[in-house]
């Protein structure tokens, strides 16, 4: 059995105390930011995860799964480090774009600075300290969006570009599942705002301009 306790003073919040499949005593310590609700379902949550590791059982309870996958990385960190669940590891997204690059040594130097502008631009939107894991699509295209207010079409487009081949490479190394990127459009690799009608005189005259050099 868990118990449920309200901690007040200093650090306010709700803690579990519960042993784990080992024996020992633990307290899982939920801050200020959650709600008694919440407390209580993973207090729930945590007594059936006890009684299936102590019975080596592979957790068979859909709704217990779906709590699980809903839940905070936070939570399931905490879950993780009392042996409850099985935590993948993360990467942070520092260490995917160090990484990634790594394996981009033999490219041209001008592909080279343009991957580091992208990663530049990336990393001022998100935090380098971030987890690989929380790197959603709904921020993507948030980041998308801000792009767009700041670059030309086709600029936008291969930061999108680029930034995908750095999310699918993370796949193939399994460090996530698939690229958070699938299906968000990156748009025309044309800025065709720029685009315009020249006369037949403007065709000849550059025609002339070329032969003369």
């Amino acid at each position: 059995m868990a118990t449920l306790c309200r901690r007040t003073g200093r650090s306010p919040g709700y803690e579990i105390r519960f042993y784990d499949p080992h024996g020992r005593r633990l307290t899982l310590y939920l801050g200020c930011k959650y709600s008694e609700k919440t407390a209580q379902e993973l207090k729930e949550v945590i007594e059936k995860l006890v009684y299936f590791r102590n019975n080596s059982i592979t957790i068979p309870d859909k709704k217990v799964l779906v709590w699980l996958e809903a839940a905070s990385p936070e939570i399931r960190k905490k879950l993780g480090k009392a042996g409850l669940i099985e935590v993948p590891e993360t990467h942070t997204l520092k260490e995917l774009w160090d990484t990634f690059l790594k394996t981009k040594n033999n490219m041209k130097d001008s592909t080279l600075k343009s991957y580091e502008l992208v990663r530049s631009r990336f990393f001022k939107f998100f935090g380098e300290n971030e987890t690989l894991t929380d790197l959603t699509q709904e921020r993507l295209i948030q980041w998308k969006d801000s792009l767009t207010e700041q670059l030309a079409t086709a600029s936008v487009a291969t930061h999108l570009k680029q930034t995908k081949a750095c999310l699918t490479w993370a796949a193939k190394q399994s460090w996530i599942e698939k690229s958070p990127l699938d299906g968000v459009g990156r748009g025309d690799f044309r800025n065709k705002k720029n685009d315009r009608i020249i006369s037949m005189q403007e065709y000849y005259f550059d025609c002339i301009i070329k032969f003369c050099l």
